[in-house]
Formats: structure tokens, C-alpha cells, sequence
């Protein structure tokens, strides 16, 4: 209404954290909440608003709270977003040493995955790491090696299966901890991937434990997922047995204790809160789940995890790093996957629809990671990328304002000017010249984003917070004409008309020099 909002809100991870962390409880409530609630999920209907609490398998006494849901109303989108960190402030637990001395927490770095996705070795994460060294480019202009901050993860590829996490020998002979050290030696922090819930039909795991694999009514593996990169359906693990996660604190512990690795990427961790048949300790998806991403966190604090596919609710007061969307993509969408209707699809219009639809979280109840920014040279899959250049800015400029990391995943290694993506595209080293340019005049300031108009589709009004900076982004392929609340007085309120290009963003208001 006008300028006021009303935010609707599970209190789960605020108010379910019991002795680690738990708000106290108003003095008016019978019952204390004493540990992580169910998940909610909210149906907005056109008069109606439902509520779900996701409790499958749990218990509860009588009189006990299930879910606590609070209505936030706020003169301002500003206001709501700060009355979030409020009610989140005792749910999110300090993040690690990475986000120091900075007043804005922030990380940034390089990933392997979109420059190469599988076809990782030991001689291509030398030559990336060696290229990355050479201290040039975006990434290393934003969060310099100096300062502690700056990522080298090694992605999906170094192990020998999923579910079998040790390292391929054919690819990573020395193993994975002269990895870690040779990361750690060029000034960046180490970083790996895992999916420590998953595991392949047929791998080593299944085939010792089969009682280890979450089944369905009918004794049959619960299908988590579908990979053709990995070869087809993919199982996830019975996280109610104590067995299996002793398994899983192992080899997590193994590569931050002995391989030195000190930031782990947490994947498809979903798996965890998908229905099934539990064969160990009584209580819901979300318990096990929740007592396992605990354990993982405070049972590693100098170690920085970035959570993915993550439940929200039930995964950010224990890592609240997190993915907010899906996979960018090197291209705009993925038509196949969009005519059958996956929502979740990797593609930079999806991800950048989730970036902007969760912007309100970042800082307030989790920390945003927008996935990559595209900026030109890149591996075999990235030359064929059909991005142009006021997409990748789009990205890029989506992902400063609105996230709390940034990573690259273009091959570091191709030389300036070489695997630019659309043939339009300027040379990559002046792509990131320019987007470098506009995020420095931006600054680390918070911006606030939504719908320029409630019916619109993909035009998206931003602000920052000193009403300085203002501007839209257009996720459509149109054109667009609309008329913009320009910042004025309240006496004497202003309106600009504006013309935005499809899938491109306007800003106003930046100063000339950062």
C-alpha cells in the first residue's frame, strides 16, 4: 500500500533453536519452543492465506508449539527487511573468518564447474590456479588475496562417484590435500565440493550398505534426483541412522581436517527432507536434518560452508551462506526444461528471477550466493555461450547488488579477448573494466528490489538505501515503457518515463567516480 509493506513470515529458524541459540519466549506463552520446527510453506490465495507445517514422522506434546508465524508490517521495503534481521538476529550463528574486516560480509573467488563441469585434473586446476595468480580480473580487483577472502573451489569432477568421496586416482593422483595446500600457498582459500547426501546405484556404498539407502513404502530406494552427467537416477542416504552420519561428519572431517580444505560447497542438500521410510531414530525429515547440518557446522567453525539446493527454513541457522536459485547457465534459459515446466531450471533468466525474488533474505536472515557471473573466456561449454554483453552485465550488477558472494567460473586461463561467448560481445577484459567500474560507483551499499507494478512480468524497480541509486532490470525479451517513481520530495514527487531493452538493466543516480 503506497510505500508500507506487510511481510508474512515462519518464525522456524528464529525461534526454534533451543539452547544454541533460542529467542526467549514471550512471557504470555505456556510453552518455550525447544528445538528447530517443521518447515511452513505458505498458499496465498486470492482471499485465503494457508499454512503447512511439513512434520511428517515427528511428535509433538500437548500444547506444544508446531510453528510460530509472525505478520511484519513496515513503512517501507527497508523497514521490512530490517525488521527480518530483527526477528533472525539470534538465529544466525557468526559466520567465519572469511567475512571479517569487511563492512559489508562479503566473499568472492573462482569455481571450476561452468569452465570445465567433470573434465577436471590435477594439470587443469594447475593452470586455473596458476592463471588466477596472475592477480588480474574481476574477481581479484573485488576481493583481493590479501584480505582473506578469495575462493578457489574445486567443483563436482575430483571424486571417483557420488557417494564415493575419495579422490578419482586417474585425475587426482596426488591426492586431494596437495590440492588443498597448493590452494592455500597462492593466497586463496581452499574450496570443495560435495553432495553429502547422494550416492550413485551401484557405487561402493550402496552395495556394502544397502540399509543405509532411504527407501519408500515398498522397500524400494527413494529416487533424489536424475543426472545424465552422472549416469541416471541417483539415491540419498537414511539420514535417521547414526551410522550414517557418523559416515558423513567423517569424510566432511576428513577433508577439513586432513586435506586442509577450509570451505566446503554443500550440495542438492534437499535430499535430506525427501519423504521416505525411516529406518533409524523416531522424528521428522527436518529433525534428522537439522541435528546433521548442525553437527556439520559447529563441528567445523573455521570452516566456511555454502549451502545449495538447501531448504531454506531449516538450513540457514546453521549455514546461512546459501544458493538462493538455481544454476546461472552460459545461456538465457533452457527451452526444453521450460516447455515441461521445471521450474528449477538452470538458466541466467531463472536464476536471476530467484536472486531478485530472495534479495530480501540476503543479510537479514541467510547470505546470498547468486551463483556465477559470466564475463567472456571460458572452457569448452562457456565458448558456446549465447550470452550477450548486456546480459552478463545483467548478471553481474544482480548479483553485487543483491548478494554476498560473488564467484567466477570463466576458464582463467584463456587469454584476453579469447572465448568472448556472443559474437558481439567487446573483449572480456573490457567487459570487466566496465562492470568493475559500475561496482565500485554502486558501492557495498544495501539496495531494495520488487515488481515495478504488481502485474508486471520480469520488470523489477531497485533502489538503495540513501535513495541515491535507483533503476529496473527487464527480465523479458521485450522492450519495455514504463513510467518509474524517480526519487523527489513527498510535496513534489517525480515520475520518469523510461525505455528498457529486454533482458538488460538501467541504473540511475551513480556517481561519477567511486
Amino acid at each position: 500500500d503506497g510505500d508500507a509493506r506487510l511481510g508474512l513470515v515462519s518464525m522456524g529458524s528464529a525461534a526454534g533453536l533451543g539452547a544454541s541459540g533460542s529467542r526467549p519466549a514471550p512471557a504470555n506463552e505456556a510453552v518455550r519452543v525447544s528445538r528447530q520446527s517443521p518447515p511452513v510453506s505458505f498458499l496465498l490465495g486470492k482471499d485465503s492465506v494457508r499454512a503447512y507445517a511439513y512434520a511428517e514422522g515427528g511428535s509433538f506434546n500437548r500444547g506444544e508449539i508446531i510453528a510460530r508465524i509472525a505478520l511484519v508490517p513496515a513503512r517501507d521495503g527497508f523497514s521490512l527487511k530490517d525488521a527480518f534481521a530483527r526477528l533472525f538476529s539470534g538465529a544466525r550463528p557468526g559466520l567465519s573468518a572469511l567475512f571479517a574486516s569487511t563492512s559489508r560480509p562479503r566473499l568472492g573467488g573462482y569455481e571450476t564447474w561452468y569452465s570445465h563441469y567433470l573434465g577436471i585434473d590435477e594439470s587443469v586446476v594447475a593452470a586455473d590456479l596458476g592463471a588466477c595468480s596472475s592477480g588480474s580480473g574481476l574477481i581479484s580487483a573485488l576481493f583481493p588475496r590479501d584480505e582473506g577472502r578469495t575462493i578457489f573451489q574445486i567443483d563436482d569432477g575430483w571424486e571417483r562417484t557420488v557417494g564415493d568421496w575419495r579422490p578419482d586416482p586417474s585425475k587426482f593422483p596426488g591426492g586431494m590435500k596437495a590440492q588443498a595446500d597448493a590452494i592455500r600457498e597462492a593466497g586463496f582459500v581452499p574450496g570443495l565440493w560435495f553432495a553429502p547426501f547422494l550416492l550413485m546405484p551401484g557405487c561402493p556404498l550402496a552395495e556394502e550398505k544397502p540399509g543405509w539407502i532411504l527407501k519408500d513404502d515398498e522397500g524400494k530406494p527413494v529416487i533424489a534426483g536424475w543426472n545424465p552427467g552422472w549416469g541416471g537416477d541417483v539415491w540419498c542416504l537414511d539420514l535417521s541412522l547414526p551410522e550414517v552420519e557418523e559416515h558423513i561428519l567423517g569424510f566432511l572431517g576428513t577433508a577439513c581436517d586432513d586435506w586442509g580444505f577450509s570451505y566446503l560447497k554443500l550440495d542438492f542438500l534437499y535430499a535430506g527432507l525427501l519423504r521416505g521410510k525411516r529406518a533409524g531414530r523416531p522424528g521428522g525429515a527436518w529433525e534428522h536434518y537439522s541435528r546433521i547440518i548442525s553437527a556439520i557446522a559447529l563441528g567445523n567453525p573455521g570452516v566456511q560452508i555454502l549451502s545449495c539446493g538447501a531448504p531454506i527454513e531449516a538450513t540457514a541457522p546453521y549455514a546461512p551462506l546459501m544458493r538462493v536459485g538455481a544454476d546461472t547457465r552460459e545461456h538465457w534459459d533452457w527451452p526444453i526444461l521450460r516447455a515441461i515446466g521445471h521450474q528449477g531450471r538452470p538458466s541466467a533468466m531463472v536464476n536471476l528471477q530467484h536472486s531478485i525474488g530472495r534479495a530480501i533474505l540476503d543479510g537479514s536472515v541467510l547470505y546470498s550466493d547468486p551463483d556465477v557471473v559470466f564475463l567472456g573466456g571460458g572452457g569448452e561449454k562457456a565458448r558456446k555461450s549465447s550470452l550477450g554483453e548486456k546480459e552478463k552485465y545483467l548478471i553481474a550488477l544482480v548479483a553485487w547488488m543483491f548478494g554476498s558472494q560473488i564467484m567466477s567460473s570463466d576458464m582463467p586461463s584463456a587469454k584476453p579477448g579469447q572465448a568472448s561467448g556472443a559474437a558481439s560481445d567487446p573483449k572480456p577484459i573490457d567487459l570487466e573494466k566496465g562492470i568493475l567500474d559500475y561496482c565500485r560507483r554502486m558501492g557495498e551499499g544495501d539496495f531494495w528490489v520488487e515488481r515495478l507494478y504488481p502485474a508486471s512480468s520480469g520488470l523489477y524497480g531497485f533502489r538503495s538505501r540513501d535513495g541515491r541509486i535507483y533503476g529496473a532490470v527487464n527480465l523479458s525479451s521485450r522492450t519495455r515503457v514504463f513510467a518509474f517513481p524517480a526519487p523527489g520530495s513527498a510535496e513534489a514527487p517525480k515520475e520518469e518515463s523510461c525505455v528498457i531493452p529486454g533482458r538488460s538493466i538501467l541504473v540511475f543516480g551513480l556517481p561519477e567516480k567511486a
